[in-house]
């Protein structure tokens, strides 16, 4: 696409600057994902994999928030970043480190 002079804020295009049909990438995935053998799951798992682990890793939340393009940081907050048991037990352990 930039070879041929188009320029979009796009990921995804056709060398012309269009947009791809959603199936067709859907199937190219599927198939790149079974070449390298890992299991194909949709996009939006991918995302939610994504800024979870912006978050688990230090990431502020709003920073994941303009990342993921949310416009508001609650539907960041709410459906993309997961707490497991050991950032729990993690995060107890600071304060208690703090406390004694």
């Amino acid at each position: 696409m930039v070879r041929n002079g188009y320029r979009t804020d796009f990921i995804f295009t056709t060398q012309t600057g269009g947009f791809y049909d959603r199936q067709n990438i859907n199937r190219a995935c599927k198939r790149y994902y079974k070449s390298i053998g890992v299991e194909s799951k949709g996009f939006h798992t991918y995302r939610h994999t994504f800024c979870t682990n912006l978050c688990k890793n230090g990431v502020p939340i709003q920073t994941a928030c303009k990342l993921m393009g949310h416009s508001n940081i609650n539907i960041t907050a709410q459906f993309y970043t997961n707490i497991d048991d050991q950032q729990k037990i993690e995060a107890i352990d600071k304060i208690t480190d703090i406390m004694f």
